[in-house]
């Protein structure tokens, strides 16, 4: 399948999806059809907000305890691009909430046993919970080792039992994030005074990278899977089987880039993870192509 038939078949899918559901979307003109993107044009911020949440977030989300935590205690905000019906953003959300579960107590979102036993599946067959058991949507890694002003945004992120796994979530995206042309000079400053040390003590191999100027290529990919290193660091990546692109950069930068644990960079599909019986709602609408 071409990317072309990939992204348009969604496309294509989700504009009857708004029709069917009476969203309230862009209307299409001779030009382009943007009825699969949620009309939002004159609200205000907390306006849209509301709109996205009653049409983009899946009802089953829309009910749970933890959902309204995520803003009220979290204080998550949406993307430029929630009001997307394509939003990976908004897909994380769907798929991820219904498996947290909101700790009082420690104020704090935790696993619950649908999250455990699905990372026991796909990820980690030693997987547990424990006291330092956490899970973030949009994380933003703080610590000496990887300063604020890296600031590499993770869609989701589990912390247990000393083992952190980073997610990055994509659905119809053309590939993994590349050199912004237009900051190439700042990116190139970041590259030299922070990521050249980062490398060092990963897993990725520098030499490499920097004789074929891949990390300019490999970007996104790169600032992800520099997490890794040991054993106890995950980096995992979820999107559709039929989104070439994205697999085609993941396995080429994992066979050439990458010098050692390969088996913690895990490539997920969606149609492989995704419970069909008890995820009716987000196979109809992200899957059901």
């Amino acid at each position: 399948m071409t990317r072309d038939n990939f992204y348009n078949g969604i496309l294509d899918h989700l504009r009857e999806y708004a029709k069917l559901r009476d969203i309230p979307v862009i209307v299409p003109t001779e030009e382009h059809d943007y009825s699969y993107i949620i009309n939002t044009r004159g609200l205000n911020k907390s306006e849209k907000k509301e709109r996205i949440c009653k049409y983009n977030i899946l009802p089953n989300v829309q009910s749970c305890k933890e959902f309204q935590v995520l803003f009220s205690q979290e204080k998550i905000s949406f993307q430029a691009y929630a009001n997307h019906l394509n939003s990976s953003q908004i897909m994380c959300i769907n798929f991820f909430i219904p498996m947290l579960k909101w700790d009082e107590l420690n104020k704090k979102f935790i696993p619950n046993s649908r999250l455990v036993q699905w990372m026991k599946e796909f990820i980690d067959p030693g997987f547990a919970i424990g006291k330092d058991s956490c899970c973030k949507l949009e994380f933003v890694q703080d610590s000496d080792k990887f300063p604020k002003e890296e600031n590499t945004n993770f869609d989701f992120y589990i912390k247990s039992n000393n083992k952190e796994y980073f997610f990055e979530i994509k659905y119809t995206e053309n590939g993994f994030g590349t050199y912004d042309s237009k900051s190439q000079h700042n990116q190139d400053i970041r590259y030299n005074e922070l990521y050249k040390r980062m490398i060092k003590e990963s897993v990725l191999d520098e030499t490499e990278l920097v004789s074929a100027i891949s990390y300019k290529k490999y970007y996104q990919l790169m600032r992800n899977i520099v997490r890794v290193t040991s054993q106890n660091t995950f980096s995992i990546f979820i999107f559709p089987k039929d989104n070439k692109r994205c697999n085609t950069m993941l396995l080429d930068f994992k066979e050439n880039y990458v010098k050692a644990l390969r088996d913690q960079i895990v490539c997920l599909h969606w149609e492989d993870v995704v419970d069909y019986k008890n995820q009716k709602d987000f196979v109809e609408k992200y899957l059901d192509i």
